[in-house]
């Protein structure tokens, strides 16, 4: 193979492979956002929430929950509430607290995220403060399952790309080294 052919064989390969990443590394990362489920919506004096859970089945893990509220009068959002979530495990012992917080780019929505330890019902404490509206606490069962370990095409993929890349690199390496040393 001539130097002309490896640089022509190296400049496709490139470009094949930023092709690959531009394209598919957006569609895996949009893929990889689960679908929020409602969990729980609820009213308690003056108040009304929402309760989303990402993912949609909570699992052993991570756990991101997104809160809103509005006045149950006038059915506003409210942006500049004071959100609590403490997490109480089955045994009525408060385990996890996190302070909810607004989303920069959606301030209707406060997020929060817990990492939970063990499966089982647990019970969110959601205390809500609102200046000028009042202060209440919502109780949200929550199922957390035991966390799923099955295999998915996704690893495939990304173990794929990986042999791919170290095959093809050691192949590149060895003909560049035999052309050197013709050359010499």
């Amino acid at each position: 193979m001539s130097i002309c052919n490896v640089a022509r064989f190296t400049r496709l390969f490139s470009l094949l492979f930023m092709v690959v990443m531009v394209v598919g590394f957006p569609i895996v990362a949009m893929a990889q956002e689960p679908e929020a489920l409602i969990t729980y919506r609820g009213v308690e004096g003056p108040l009304w929430i929402e309760v989303e859970v990402i993912p949609d089945v909570p699992v052993v893990g991570p756990n991101k929950f997104t809160v809103r509220v509005r006045n149950n009068g006038t059915r506003e959002f409210i942006d500049n509430a004071k959100i609590m979530i403490v997490a109480y495990d089955g045994e009525a012992q408060p385990h996890y607290q996190v302070v909810a917080l607004n989303n920069p780019i959606n301030t209707m929505d406060y997020v929060g995220r817990l990492t939970v330890k063990s499966p089982g019902i647990w019970r969110l404490h959601i205390t809500v403060e609102a200046p000028g509206v009042g202060s209440e606490v919502f109780v949200v069962p929550v199922d957390i399952a035991p966390q799923r370990l099955d295999p998915g095409p996704g690893g495939a993929l990304v173990l794929l790309v990986i042999v791919t890349g170290f095959i093809s690199g050691g192949f590149y390496l060895r003909m560049r080294s035999h052309q050197v040393l013709k050359s010499r």
